[in-house]
């Protein structure tokens, strides 16, 4: 079995095969790779491939907190262990915003605003 990342695991997926090689990540490809699928695709540079991925969640994290969020936590990897220690916010009935009564009439068609 060839060592490396598979380009069709879900972290090269996210990161994005042209970013990853974009930032000198060596890649190897199967023999019988298809140009542009991941099948038989292997990245060789698994510390580059987690520093990518951390810092497009980092983009990302700064674009949701500037929605107002009080923070945000950037993990590659988890499991439901580790999701257990933040708890689970109770369900409650809400009014719906009049954004989501107009979807509601329109078919579920969100309307552009501005």
């Amino acid at each position: 079995m060839p060592s490396g990342r598979a380009g069709g695991s879900r972290l090269a997926r996210f990161v994005g095969l042209a970013a990853y090689e974009a930032r000198g990540g060596a890649v190897r490809r199967n023999l019988f790779a298809e140009d542009g699928g991941d099948d038989g695709v292997y990245l060789d540079g698994p510390v580059l491939l987690q520093v990518l991925a951390t810092e497009k969640l980092r983009a990302l994290a700064e674009e949701v907190c500037a929605e107002g969020w009080a923070w945000v936590a950037c993990v590659t990897e988890g499991d439901g262990l580790a999701l257990r220690c933040y708890g689970q916010a109770s369900q409650q009935r809400r009014a719906m915003t009049p954004e989501e009564e107009a979807a509601l009439v329109d078919g579920g068609r969100v309307r552009p605003t501005g």
